[in-house]
Protein backbone atom coordinates (compact mmCIF):
# COMPACT_ATOMS: atom_id res chain seq x y z
CA UNK A 1 0.00 0.00 0.00
CA UNK A 2 1.44 3.36 -1.11
CA UNK A 3 1.38 6.20 1.48
CA UNK A 4 3.39 9.41 2.52
CA UNK A 5 6.00 9.56 4.37
CA UNK A 6 5.51 12.55 6.70
CA UNK A 7 8.17 11.98 9.32
CA UNK A 8 10.09 15.12 8.60
CA UNK A 9 7.09 17.38 8.83
CA UNK A 10 6.81 16.15 12.64
CA UNK A 11 10.57 17.54 13.03
CA UNK A 12 9.68 20.50 11.37
CA UNK A 13 6.70 21.08 13.81
CA UNK A 14 9.64 20.69 16.73
CA UNK A 15 11.81 23.58 15.33
CA UNK A 16 8.94 25.61 14.67
CA UNK A 17 7.40 24.55 18.44
CA UNK A 18 11.25 25.83 19.68
CA UNK A 19 10.73 29.30 17.85
CA UNK A 20 7.53 30.04 18.06
CA UNK A 21 7.44 29.22 22.14
CA UNK A 22 9.99 31.78 22.08
CA UNK A 23 8.21 34.47 20.51
CA UNK A 24 5.27 33.06 22.93
CA UNK A 25 7.36 32.44 26.13
CA UNK A 26 5.49 35.27 28.48
CA UNK A 27 1.85 34.56 26.78
CA UNK A 28 0.70 32.27 29.29
CA UNK A 29 -0.89 30.31 26.76
CA UNK A 30 -0.74 26.83 28.58
CA UNK A 31 0.43 23.67 27.08
CA UNK A 32 -2.91 22.02 25.65
CA UNK A 33 -2.95 20.55 21.88
CA UNK A 34 -3.95 23.62 20.27
CA UNK A 35 -1.51 25.65 21.88
CA UNK A 36 1.39 23.48 21.29
CA UNK A 37 0.31 23.54 17.59
CA UNK A 38 -0.21 27.34 17.42
CA UNK A 39 3.46 27.81 18.84
CA UNK A 40 4.57 25.40 16.25
CA UNK A 41 2.65 26.97 13.10
CA UNK A 42 3.51 30.66 14.47
CA UNK A 43 7.83 29.25 14.48
CA UNK A 44 6.97 27.99 10.74
CA UNK A 45 4.86 31.18 8.97
CA UNK A 46 7.43 33.62 10.77
CA UNK A 47 10.09 31.67 9.04
CA UNK A 48 8.25 32.13 5.97
CA UNK A 49 7.47 35.96 6.56
CA UNK A 50 11.76 36.02 7.06
CA UNK A 51 11.67 34.97 3.67
CA UNK A 52 9.58 37.61 2.12
CA UNK A 53 11.99 40.00 3.74
CA UNK A 54 13.71 39.74 6.97
CA UNK A 55 12.38 43.50 8.81
CA UNK A 56 9.21 41.98 7.98
CA UNK A 57 9.24 38.47 9.90
CA UNK A 58 11.61 40.50 12.92
CA UNK A 59 8.85 43.15 12.81
CA UNK A 60 5.40 40.34 13.34
CA UNK A 61 7.44 38.46 15.83
CA UNK A 62 8.22 41.60 18.00
CA UNK A 63 4.73 42.04 17.27
CA UNK A 64 3.17 38.96 18.31
CA UNK A 65 5.56 38.87 21.32
CA UNK A 66 4.23 42.39 22.43
CA UNK A 67 0.37 41.97 22.56
CA UNK A 68 0.81 38.52 24.06
CA UNK A 69 3.47 39.79 27.04
CA UNK A 70 2.65 39.00 30.34
CA UNK A 71 4.15 40.64 33.09
CA UNK A 72 6.57 38.94 36.13
CA UNK A 73 4.07 39.81 38.45
CA UNK A 74 1.18 38.58 36.94
CA UNK A 75 -0.08 34.87 37.75
CA UNK A 76 0.27 32.67 34.90
CA UNK A 77 -2.84 30.26 35.43
CA UNK A 78 -2.83 26.82 34.65
CA UNK A 79 -4.80 25.78 31.42
CA UNK A 80 -7.02 23.21 32.21
CA UNK A 81 -8.55 23.01 28.58
CA UNK A 82 -8.40 19.49 27.49
CA UNK A 83 -5.56 18.65 24.82
CA UNK A 84 -7.92 17.36 22.39
CA UNK A 85 -11.21 15.81 22.80
CA UNK A 86 -12.52 12.68 21.59
CA UNK A 87 -14.23 13.86 18.49
CA UNK A 88 -11.19 15.60 17.79
CA UNK A 89 -8.77 12.63 17.96
CA UNK A 90 -10.96 10.46 16.03
CA UNK A 91 -10.96 13.67 13.22
CA UNK A 92 -7.53 13.91 13.29
CA UNK A 93 -6.91 10.00 13.19
CA UNK A 94 -9.73 9.59 9.89
CA UNK A 95 -8.72 13.01 7.98
CA UNK A 96 -4.73 12.12 8.59
CA UNK A 97 -4.75 8.23 7.51
CA UNK A 98 -6.98 9.72 4.38
CA UNK A 99 -4.16 12.19 3.76
CA UNK A 100 -1.45 9.84 4.32
CA UNK A 101 -2.46 6.57 2.63
CA UNK A 102 -1.98 7.82 -0.90
CA UNK A 103 0.34 7.56 -3.49
CA UNK A 104 3.68 10.16 -2.95
CA UNK A 105 2.91 11.65 -6.60
CA UNK A 106 1.05 14.90 -7.69
CA UNK A 107 -2.71 14.06 -8.45
CA UNK A 108 -3.76 17.58 -10.31
CA UNK A 109 -2.25 19.21 -12.74
CA UNK A 110 -2.27 22.68 -9.57
CA UNK A 111 -0.12 20.06 -7.69
CA UNK A 112 2.50 20.17 -9.60
CA UNK A 113 2.05 24.46 -9.71
CA UNK A 114 2.49 24.29 -5.86
CA UNK A 115 5.28 21.66 -5.78
CA UNK A 116 7.24 22.94 -8.14
CA UNK A 117 7.50 26.55 -6.06
CA UNK A 118 8.35 24.44 -2.64
CA UNK A 119 11.37 22.63 -5.14
CA UNK A 120 12.85 25.82 -5.31
CA UNK A 121 12.29 26.93 -2.14
CA UNK A 122 14.29 23.91 -0.67
CA UNK A 123 17.16 25.30 -2.72
CA UNK A 124 16.77 28.32 0.20
CA UNK A 125 14.30 31.56 1.06
CA UNK A 126 16.77 33.96 -0.99
CA UNK A 127 16.70 31.74 -4.05
CA UNK A 128 12.88 31.32 -4.21
CA UNK A 129 12.38 35.53 -3.87
CA UNK A 130 14.80 35.80 -6.26
CA UNK A 131 13.24 33.75 -8.45
CA UNK A 132 9.56 34.53 -7.65
CA UNK A 133 10.63 38.87 -7.87
CA UNK A 134 11.98 37.82 -11.28
CA UNK A 135 9.70 39.43 -14.27
CA UNK A 136 10.61 36.69 -16.45
CA UNK A 137 9.90 34.36 -13.50
CA UNK A 138 8.83 30.56 -15.41
CA UNK A 139 7.03 30.36 -11.88
CA UNK A 140 3.31 29.61 -12.14
CA UNK A 141 1.42 32.06 -11.78
CA UNK A 142 4.22 34.90 -11.85
CA UNK A 143 4.15 36.90 -8.68
CA UNK A 144 2.22 34.60 -6.38
CA UNK A 145 3.07 34.36 -2.59
CA UNK A 146 5.49 32.36 -1.59
CA UNK A 147 4.74 31.63 2.02
CA UNK A 148 2.91 28.11 0.98
CA UNK A 149 6.24 27.23 -0.66
CA UNK A 150 7.86 28.15 2.62
CA UNK A 151 5.95 26.02 4.37
CA UNK A 152 5.97 22.79 1.97
CA UNK A 153 9.69 22.99 2.15
CA UNK A 154 10.18 23.23 5.81
CA UNK A 155 8.06 20.03 6.13
CA UNK A 156 9.79 18.43 3.48
CA UNK A 157 13.19 19.50 5.76
CA UNK A 158 14.20 20.88 2.37
CA UNK A 159 14.58 17.43 0.47
CA UNK A 160 13.66 17.88 -3.07
CA UNK A 161 12.60 14.55 -3.97
CA UNK A 162 9.02 13.98 -5.42
CA UNK A 163 7.72 11.80 -2.46
CA UNK A 164 9.54 14.34 0.21
CA UNK A 165 7.28 17.49 -1.45
CA UNK A 166 3.99 15.30 -1.39
CA UNK A 167 4.63 14.79 1.94
CA UNK A 168 5.21 18.13 2.70
CA UNK A 169 2.03 19.57 1.22
CA UNK A 170 0.36 16.55 2.83
CA UNK A 171 2.02 17.74 6.40
CA UNK A 172 0.53 20.96 5.69
CA UNK A 173 -3.03 20.75 4.53
CA UNK A 174 -3.09 17.81 7.53
CA UNK A 175 -1.61 20.62 10.12
CA UNK A 176 -4.05 23.52 9.09
CA UNK A 177 -7.20 21.01 9.72
CA UNK A 178 -5.35 20.05 13.21
CA UNK A 179 -5.54 23.80 13.97
CA UNK A 180 -9.30 24.37 13.33
CA UNK A 181 -10.23 20.76 14.83
CA UNK A 182 -8.15 21.47 18.22
CA UNK A 183 -9.51 25.11 18.56
CA UNK A 184 -12.99 24.01 17.59
CA UNK A 185 -12.59 21.67 20.36
CA UNK A 186 -11.25 24.54 22.78
CA UNK A 187 -14.40 26.67 21.91
CA UNK A 188 -17.29 24.71 20.89
CA UNK A 189 -20.23 25.53 22.90
CA UNK A 190 -21.15 21.99 23.80
CA UNK A 191 -19.96 18.12 22.49
CA UNK A 192 -22.79 18.43 20.23
CA UNK A 193 -21.73 21.64 18.09
CA UNK A 194 -18.38 20.24 17.85
CA UNK A 195 -19.48 16.69 16.75
CA UNK A 196 -21.96 18.11 14.39
CA UNK A 197 -19.34 20.66 12.77
CA UNK A 198 -16.84 17.70 11.85
CA UNK A 199 -19.69 15.49 10.40
CA UNK A 200 -21.22 18.36 8.21
CA UNK A 201 -17.44 18.63 6.91
CA UNK A 202 -17.34 14.83 7.03
CA UNK A 203 -20.52 14.47 4.48
CA UNK A 204 -18.96 16.53 1.59
CA UNK A 205 -17.44 14.47 -0.43
CA UNK A 206 -15.23 16.81 -2.40
CA UNK A 207 -13.47 17.93 1.06
CA UNK A 208 -12.39 14.27 1.20
CA UNK A 209 -10.69 14.77 -2.51
CA UNK A 210 -8.79 17.71 -1.26
CA UNK A 211 -8.20 16.48 1.93
CA UNK A 212 -5.49 14.02 -0.21
CA UNK A 213 -4.42 16.62 -2.55
CA UNK A 214 -1.83 19.17 -1.62
CA UNK A 215 -3.99 21.99 -3.63
CA UNK A 216 -4.39 25.15 -0.71
CA UNK A 217 -8.50 25.66 -1.54
CA UNK A 218 -9.32 23.50 1.69
CA UNK A 219 -6.51 24.74 3.98
CA UNK A 220 -8.17 28.55 3.07
CA UNK A 221 -11.10 27.41 4.07
CA UNK A 222 -10.10 25.91 7.18
CA UNK A 223 -8.26 29.17 8.61
CA UNK A 224 -10.75 30.93 7.84
CA UNK A 225 -12.93 28.99 10.26
CA UNK A 226 -9.55 28.46 12.60
CA UNK A 227 -9.56 32.41 12.72
CA UNK A 228 -13.30 33.03 12.91
CA UNK A 229 -12.87 30.35 16.55
CA UNK A 230 -9.75 32.15 17.81
CA UNK A 231 -11.26 35.66 17.70
CA UNK A 232 -14.33 33.79 19.28
CA UNK A 233 -11.62 32.30 22.43
CA UNK A 234 -9.70 36.28 22.24
CA UNK A 235 -14.03 37.51 23.70
CA UNK A 236 -13.84 35.09 25.96
CA UNK A 237 -10.63 35.61 27.40
CA UNK A 238 -8.92 33.07 26.29
CA UNK A 239 -5.17 34.14 26.20
CA UNK A 240 -4.36 31.46 23.23
CA UNK A 241 -6.99 33.62 21.18
CA UNK A 242 -4.91 36.35 19.65
CA UNK A 243 -1.51 34.20 18.75
CA UNK A 244 -4.53 31.84 17.15
CA UNK A 245 -5.83 34.81 15.27
CA UNK A 246 -2.77 35.93 14.02
CA UNK A 247 -0.95 32.35 13.22
CA UNK A 248 -4.51 31.67 11.28
CA UNK A 249 -4.28 35.13 9.49
CA UNK A 250 -0.64 35.32 8.15
CA UNK A 251 -1.48 31.51 6.92
CA UNK A 252 -4.56 32.72 5.09
CA UNK A 253 -1.13 34.47 2.54
CA UNK A 254 -0.76 31.35 1.32
CA UNK A 255 -3.63 32.53 -1.51
CA UNK A 256 -4.16 35.78 -2.47
CA UNK A 257 -7.96 35.22 -1.70
CA UNK A 258 -6.64 34.75 1.77
CA UNK A 259 -6.56 38.64 2.57
CA UNK A 260 -10.24 39.33 1.19
CA UNK A 261 -11.14 36.25 3.22
CA UNK A 262 -9.24 37.96 6.76
CA UNK A 263 -10.83 40.93 6.07
CA UNK A 264 -14.63 39.29 5.66
CA UNK A 265 -13.59 37.97 9.41
CA UNK A 266 -12.79 41.24 11.07
CA UNK A 267 -15.97 43.17 9.81
CA UNK A 268 -18.33 40.33 10.58
CA UNK A 269 -16.68 39.30 13.81
CA UNK A 270 -14.73 43.06 15.00
CA UNK A 271 -17.36 45.71 14.22
CA UNK A 272 -20.88 45.48 14.75
CA UNK A 273 -21.83 44.53 18.44
CA UNK A 274 -18.03 43.45 18.90
CA UNK A 275 -16.39 43.34 22.20
CA UNK A 276 -13.10 45.35 22.69
CA UNK A 277 -11.25 41.94 23.13
CA UNK A 278 -12.67 40.26 19.88
CA UNK A 279 -12.33 43.58 17.50
CA UNK A 280 -8.49 44.00 18.51
CA UNK A 281 -8.43 40.29 17.96
CA UNK A 282 -9.79 40.48 14.91
CA UNK A 283 -7.86 43.95 13.55
CA UNK A 284 -4.64 42.97 14.73
CA UNK A 285 -4.81 39.81 13.02
CA UNK A 286 -6.08 41.32 9.67
CA UNK A 287 -3.59 44.33 9.91
CA UNK A 288 -0.37 41.50 10.28
CA UNK A 289 -1.52 39.85 7.30
CA UNK A 290 -2.16 42.68 5.27
CA UNK A 291 1.48 44.22 6.04
CA UNK A 292 2.98 40.38 4.92
CA UNK A 293 0.87 41.13 1.74
CA UNK A 294 1.61 44.77 1.33
CA UNK A 295 5.44 44.38 1.53
CA UNK A 296 5.33 41.48 -0.71
CA UNK A 297 3.38 43.34 -3.33
CA UNK A 298 6.01 46.04 -2.94
CA UNK A 299 8.64 44.14 -3.14
CA UNK A 300 6.99 42.82 -6.65
CA UNK A 301 6.44 46.24 -7.84
CA UNK A 302 9.97 47.32 -7.37
CA UNK A 303 11.66 44.68 -9.11
CA UNK A 304 9.74 45.40 -12.15
CA UNK A 305 7.14 42.30 -11.67
CA UNK A 306 3.92 41.65 -10.85
CA UNK A 307 0.58 38.45 -10.21
CA UNK A 308 -0.34 37.65 -13.24
CA UNK A 309 -3.56 36.20 -12.35
CA UNK A 310 -5.01 38.23 -9.37
CA UNK A 311 -4.40 41.87 -10.61
CA UNK A 312 -7.57 44.19 -12.24
CA UNK A 313 -8.82 43.57 -15.71
CA UNK A 314 -11.46 44.58 -16.98
CA UNK A 315 -13.92 44.97 -14.74
CA UNK A 316 -17.19 42.29 -16.36
CA UNK A 317 -20.43 43.06 -14.37
CA UNK A 318 -22.39 41.14 -17.56
CA UNK A 319 -20.53 37.81 -15.62
CA UNK A 320 -22.25 38.08 -12.28
CA UNK A 321 -25.26 36.27 -13.53
CA UNK A 322 -23.46 33.59 -15.48
CA UNK A 323 -21.47 33.05 -12.32
CA UNK A 324 -24.15 32.49 -9.96
CA UNK A 325 -25.78 29.86 -12.31
CA UNK A 326 -22.99 27.79 -12.36
CA UNK A 327 -22.39 28.29 -8.78
CA UNK A 328 -25.52 26.82 -7.74
CA UNK A 329 -25.49 24.25 -10.47
CA UNK A 330 -21.88 23.15 -9.26
CA UNK A 331 -23.27 23.17 -5.74
CA UNK A 332 -26.90 21.11 -6.58
CA UNK A 333 -24.53 18.12 -7.50
CA UNK A 334 -24.75 15.66 -4.99
CA UNK A 335 -21.97 13.45 -5.95
CA UNK A 336 -19.72 16.67 -5.32
CA UNK A 337 -21.30 18.48 -2.39
CA UNK A 338 -23.66 16.10 -0.98
CA UNK A 339 -26.77 18.11 0.34
CA UNK A 340 -24.45 20.71 2.64
CA UNK A 341 -24.77 23.57 0.39
CA UNK A 342 -28.80 23.71 0.52
CA UNK A 343 -28.11 23.18 4.14
CA UNK A 344 -26.09 25.94 4.58
CA UNK A 345 -27.85 28.56 2.34
CA UNK A 346 -31.29 27.23 4.67
CA UNK A 347 -28.92 28.35 7.45
CA UNK A 348 -28.12 31.50 6.29
CA UNK A 349 -31.54 32.44 5.33
CA UNK A 350 -32.76 31.57 8.45
CA UNK A 351 -30.27 33.56 10.69
CA UNK A 352 -31.82 36.69 9.44
CA UNK A 353 -35.22 36.08 11.96
CA UNK A 354 -35.13 37.86 14.53
CA UNK A 355 -33.73 36.37 17.69
CA UNK A 356 -31.16 34.32 16.42
CA UNK A 357 -28.12 33.78 18.54
CA UNK A 358 -25.58 36.56 17.88
CA UNK A 359 -22.67 33.77 17.23
CA UNK A 360 -24.46 32.36 14.33
CA UNK A 361 -25.86 35.48 12.71
CA UNK A 362 -22.12 36.74 12.85
CA UNK A 363 -21.06 33.98 10.75
CA UNK A 364 -24.14 33.60 8.28
CA UNK A 365 -22.88 37.40 7.56
CA UNK A 366 -19.18 36.03 7.16
CA UNK A 367 -19.87 33.72 4.62
CA UNK A 368 -22.00 36.59 3.05
CA UNK A 369 -19.25 39.02 3.08
CA UNK A 370 -16.56 36.23 1.59
CA UNK A 371 -19.10 34.98 -0.60
CA UNK A 372 -19.59 38.65 -1.90
CA UNK A 373 -15.75 39.35 -2.14
CA UNK A 374 -14.57 36.13 -4.43
CA UNK A 375 -17.80 37.04 -6.86
CA UNK A 376 -15.54 40.70 -6.95
CA UNK A 377 -12.52 39.43 -7.81
CA UNK A 378 -13.76 37.21 -10.24
CA UNK A 379 -15.92 40.32 -12.19
CA UNK A 380 -12.63 42.21 -12.03
CA UNK A 381 -9.84 40.19 -12.20
CA UNK A 382 -8.44 39.26 -15.54
CA UNK A 383 -10.34 37.15 -18.22
CA UNK A 384 -8.36 34.31 -17.44
CA UNK A 385 -9.61 33.57 -14.33
CA UNK A 386 -13.21 33.80 -15.36
CA UNK A 387 -12.30 31.10 -18.44
CA UNK A 388 -11.38 28.75 -15.34
CA UNK A 389 -14.26 29.26 -13.76
CA UNK A 390 -16.34 28.72 -16.81
CA UNK A 391 -14.67 26.06 -17.60
CA UNK A 392 -15.08 24.15 -14.29
CA UNK A 393 -12.21 23.97 -12.34
CA UNK A 394 -12.56 26.80 -9.96
CA UNK A 395 -16.19 27.35 -8.59
CA UNK A 396 -15.95 24.17 -6.56
CA UNK A 397 -12.65 25.00 -5.26
CA UNK A 398 -13.83 28.70 -4.12
CA UNK A 399 -16.97 26.17 -2.70
CA UNK A 400 -14.06 25.09 -0.48
CA UNK A 401 -12.65 28.29 1.18
CA UNK A 402 -16.60 28.62 2.31
CA UNK A 403 -17.24 24.67 3.62
CA UNK A 404 -15.56 25.39 7.05
CA UNK A 405 -17.39 28.56 7.93
CA UNK A 406 -20.57 27.43 6.78
CA UNK A 407 -19.80 24.07 8.95
CA UNK A 408 -19.51 26.15 12.36
CA UNK A 409 -22.96 28.01 11.82
CA UNK A 410 -25.19 25.02 11.10
CA UNK A 411 -25.07 23.34 14.30
CA UNK A 412 -25.49 26.88 16.09
CA UNK A 413 -28.68 27.25 14.49
CA UNK A 414 -30.04 23.85 16.08
CA UNK A 415 -32.09 24.81 19.30
CA UNK A 416 -31.71 21.27 20.56
CA UNK A 417 -27.46 22.28 21.48
CA UNK A 418 -28.00 24.95 24.10
CA UNK A 419 -25.55 26.00 26.05
CA UNK A 420 -25.73 24.28 29.94
CA UNK A 421 -22.90 23.50 32.80
CA UNK A 422 -23.71 20.12 31.65
CA UNK A 423 -22.31 20.22 28.48
CA UNK A 424 -20.20 23.02 28.46
CA UNK A 425 -16.67 21.31 27.34
CA UNK A 426 -14.80 23.58 28.79
CA UNK A 427 -15.15 26.65 31.18
CA UNK A 428 -11.89 28.31 30.46
CA UNK A 429 -9.87 29.51 33.50
CA UNK A 430 -7.76 31.86 31.68
CA UNK A 431 -9.29 35.26 33.48
CA UNK A 432 -7.05 37.48 35.68
CA UNK A 433 -7.10 37.40 39.28
CA UNK A 434 -8.65 40.32 41.30
CA UNK A 435 -5.59 43.45 40.88
CA UNK A 436 -3.96 41.83 38.54
CA UNK A 437 -1.99 43.53 35.40
CA UNK A 438 -2.26 42.21 32.56
CA UNK A 439 0.00 43.60 29.60
CA UNK A 440 -1.50 41.27 26.81
CA UNK A 441 -4.51 43.64 27.00
CA UNK A 442 -7.07 41.15 28.22
CA UNK A 443 -9.93 42.50 30.33
CA UNK A 444 -10.63 41.01 33.53
CA UNK A 445 -13.28 38.82 33.12
CA UNK A 446 -15.16 37.42 36.66
CA UNK A 447 -14.80 33.34 36.94
CA UNK A 448 -18.01 33.55 37.85
CA UNK A 449 -19.32 34.64 34.29
CA UNK A 450 -16.93 33.20 32.35
CA UNK A 451 -19.32 29.70 31.74
CA UNK A 452 -22.05 31.86 31.59
CA UNK A 453 -20.35 34.34 28.30
CA UNK A 454 -22.37 33.52 24.86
Amino acid sequence: MSFVPIGGALVALFLGLVGGGAVLFRAGIGVGGAALLVRALLGLVLLAELVVHPALGVGLALLVAGVTWRGRGVPIPIDRAPAITSAGLAALLAAGAAAVLRPPVPFFWDESVWLAKARVACEGGAVLMERALDPQSELVPRGYPVIAAVLEACFAMRDDSLASLVSGGTALVVAVLALYVLLLGRGAASAFEERATLVVLACTPLAWVHLRSVQLDLPIGLLVGALVLAIERADQNDRLGIPAAVVAALLLGIKDEGLSAALAVAIALGTWGASPRARRAAWLAFASLASAVIVFRVRLLLAGSANDDHTLGTATPGAIVPLLGDALRDASDLQTWGLVPSIALAACLVALRPGTPDRARKLALLLALHSLGLLVALVVGPQQVRDFAFEGTLLDRLGLQLLPTAALLIPRLVSEAPRTESTELHPHPDTETAGGSDPGGSEQTPPSDAAAAP
